[in-house]
């Protein structure tokens, strides 16, 4: 949610954050949530390992 504010709404880190520069960069970091890895356990309950 904070990178899409950042991205597309311009919303400034400081304004987002307070002063918390690596909360900034967490955001700019984290991936979105159709991309990212699923529960290791719920995967392998899926695939019919547990």
């Amino acid at each position: 949610m904070a990178q899409q504010l950042l991205n597309e709404k311009g919303v400034m880190p400081d304004a987002f954050y307070g002063q918390s520069m690596s909360n900034w960069i967490s955001a700019q970091r984290a991936e979105s949530p159709q991309d990212r890895v699923g529960n290791p356990l719920d995967i392998a309950r899926q695939l019919g390992a547990l």
